[in-house]
C-alpha cells in the first residue's frame, strides 16, 4: 500500500502523490479569498476571518486553517512538520451547532480522539496559543468540527437538504486508517506526523463527509456492486477500476465529494494540499484531482492515466472527470444568469439518492436530466450534453 492512499468506503481507494508547485504570497491569497472572492466569502459566516492576531482576540473561539496551511497561504513549506506549520493557524472561527455536551458534537457529527484529549469547548480559549503537534490533537478535533458542520450547514440551507444532517455521524482525527465505514456511520482520519494529518487537510475532512452523505442518500445503493459488470480489480481493491472510460459508480462516488469539496472551497477545489505539501494537492497517478486543472481532460484521457501501474480505469482518475463536468456546467450557469450555481447545487443534492452502484457517467446523466425536466423546466440539461460531448463520453 502506498503512504499516499485514502480509503473512501469499503470499495474505493483515494491515491494521493507528492508534487511541489511554486506559489504566490500569503498577502495575495487574502486579498483574493477575502476581498474579490464573493462567491467564498458567502460560504463563511462574516465572523469567521483571517487574522494574524486569532490567538489573542476574543472575537474567535477557534484557531484553525481555511482549509489547510498550505492552501492558504498558496504556498508549500520547507519542512511540513516544523513549527512554522503554527504561525498559519489564524483562521478565526466561532464555535456553532453544539448540543449541550461540552464536547465538539451535535445531532449529525461526533468529534473523537484515539490518542488525544477530546475537547472541552470551556476551554477553547486556552487551545489557541497550544503547540499544533503537543500530542492533544486539539488542533485536528478543531478542523474536523468546524469544516464538517460548516459543510452541513451551508449546503443544508442552500439546497434544503443534506442527507448525512441528524445522522451522528463519528469523526475519528488520529486513527491509523482512514475512510468512511458505512456499517458503524463513521468518519476515519489517518494521522501518523503532523503534516500525515488528514484533519488538518479541510478538503479531505469534506470529501469523506461528502461519501457519507452520498452513502446515507442512497441507503447503501452506491456501494452495492452485487453483479455490477462495470468494474474490475486494480490496486489493492476488487473494484478500484471501471471497466469503460464511461466511468462506474465507484468513480461516480468519487466525484460527488470531489465536487462537494469545489463548493465549499471554490476558489481552491482540489484536496489534500497539505498532505503532499504541494499547491497541486491529491492526484490519481500523475492527474491532479484539483477541478482548476481538469477542465480540458477527456474521459479516455483520464481513463488511461493510471495505465503504467496496471491501473486502466481508475476510479478517482475517472471520477474527477464527473466532478469537473458538474464543475463547469456550474460555472457557465453561474456567468450566464447569476445565482443559477445554488440550482446546479441543488440538482446535484437531489440527483444523489437517485444513484446506485450499478450505473454509469451515461445512465447518472439520464437520471439528471430526468431531475432537471421536473426541477428547473430542463434549464441545465443541455449545458450536461455539451460538457459529456467535449469530455468525449459520447
Amino acid at each position: 500500500m502506498k503512504p499516499s492512499k485514502l480509503v473512501c468506503s469499503p470499495v474505493i481507494a483515494l491515491l494521493l502523490s507528492i508534487a511541489l508547485l511554486s506559489g504566490c504570497s500569503f498577502e495575495g491569497f487574502r486579498a483574493k479569498l477575502f476581498g474579490s472572492s464573493s462567491v467564498l466569502a458567502s460560504r463563511i459566516p462574516p465572523t469567521d476571518k483571517i487574522d494574524e492576531n486569532c490567538a489573542t482576540s476574543p472575537a474567535y473561539s477557534m484557531c484553525i486553517f481555511m482549509k489547510d496551511p498550505v492552501s492558504q497561504a498558496q504556498e508549500p513549506f520547507a519542512d511540513p512538520n516544523s513549527p512554522l506549520v503554527n504561525e498559519r493557524r489564524i483562521f478565526g472561527v466561532k464555535l456553532t451547532g453544539v448540543d449541550g455536551s461540552g464536547r465538539l458534537q451535535n445531532s449529525s457529527i461526533e468529534v473523537h480522539s484515539l490518542d488525544g484529549t477530546n475537547v472541552n469547548i470551556h476551554e477553547l480559549e486556552s487551545y489557541k496559543t497550544k503547540a499544533i503537534d503537543d500530542g492533544s490533537n486539539f488542533a485536528e478535533q478543531q478542523m474536523a468540527y468546524y469544516w464538517a458542520n460548516r459543510t452541513i450547514e451551508y449546503l443544508g440551507a442552500r439546497t434544503g437538504k443534506f442527507y448525512a444532517r441528524n445522522q451522528q455521524i463519528k469523526i475519528f482525527v488520529d486513527d491509523r486508517t482512514y475512510g468512511w465505514r458505512p456499517a458503524t456511520k463513521s468518519i476515519h482520519l489517518k494521522r501518523t506526523q503532523l503534516s500525515k494529518s488528514m484533519a488538518l487537510n479541510g478538503g479531505f475532512i469534506v470529501h469523506l463527509l461528502g461519501q457519507a452523505n452520498l452513502s446515507i442518500a442512497t441507503n447503501g445503493e452506491i456501494n452495492n456492486l452485487t453483479g455490477s459488470n462495470k468494474h474490475k480489480a486494480c490496486g489493492t481493491s476488487k473494484y478500484g477500476c471501471c471497466l469503460e472510460w464511461v466511468g462506474c459508480s465507484q468513480a461516480i462516488a468519487a466525484g460527488a465529494a470531489d465536487y462537494l469539496v469545489a463548493i465549499m472551497f471554490p476558489d481552491d477545489p482540489g484536496l489534500g494540499e497539505f498532505w503532499n505539501n504541494s499547491l497541486d494537492g491529491a492526484k490519481a497517478c500523475t492527474q491532479s484531482r484539483n477541478l482548476k486543472f481538469m477542465s480540458s481532460v477527456t474521459a479516455q484521457a483520464a481513463n488511461q492515466v493510471c495505465a503504467g501501474s496496471g491501473q486502466t480505469g481508475e476510479v478517482h482518475a475517472l471520477g474527477s472527470v464527473y466532478a469537473s463536468i458538474w464543475w463547469e456546467v456550474r460555472n457557465k450557469a453561474e456567468e450566464e444568469r447569476p445565482g443559477s450555481s445554488r440550482e446546479v447545487d441543488t440538482l446535484y443534492m437531489e440527483h444523489l439518492a437517485r444513484l446506485s452502484g450499478s450505473d454509469d457517467f451515461l445512465t447518472a446523466l439520464s437520471k439528471i436530466e430526468e431531475l432537471d425536466a421536473e426541477m428547473f423546466g430542463s434549464r441545465y440539461s443541455s449545458k450536461f450534453r455539451d460538457e459529456y460531448q467535449r469530455r468525449e463520453l459520447f
